[in-house]
């Protein structure tokens, strides 16, 4: 999930590159790496920079039809919400971010801790990722 090369990750994790790859496509790693490299903050700073966008655009309008200005109250107020809901309750990206930190960690403590071995990380991922494609699935319901 941090860009290492599956090579090297095949190595710390005792399977052959081949199976490495096909965790790769199977498990869809490229797109949970790019879950895992958007944080909170940067969803609000985007959030924000379009309703900026928006204001600018309405600015910039000498005459708004009442419709269009709903229109573009609407789509305010939602993204205003977004950002809400971002603040107030621990997300998907969350969880990620916490267990990239503490896989973070393990990391470190393997070179002087011989309990964190490969296949404690190894059965640690594929956990997080359970309780993460779980969480996922609860919040599409």
């Amino acid at each position: 999930m941090q860009g290492e090369q599956q090579k090297i990750i095949a190595g710390k994790v005792g399977v052959t590159e081949n199976t490495i790859c096909r965790w790769v496509q199977v498990e869809h790693w490229d797109t949970k790496r790019a879950a895992m490299n958007i944080t909170r903050p940067e969803i609000v700073n985007k959030i924000l920079a379009l309703i900026s966008k928006i204001l600018e655009q309405v600015q910039n309008l000498e005459e708004i039809d009442i419709k269009d200005l709903t229109k573009i109250i609407t789509q305010i107020d939602k993204l205003s919400n977004s950002i809400q809901k971002l603040d107030k309750q621990a997300s998907v990206v969350d969880n990620i971010e916490t267990f990239r930190n503490f896989n973070h960690w393990l990391e470190a403590r393997m070179s002087y801790d011989e309990n964190v071995t490969p296949e404690l990380m190894q059965k640690m991922a594929k956990l997080q990722d359970l309780f993460i494609t779980e969480q996922v699935r609860k919040g599409s319901k």
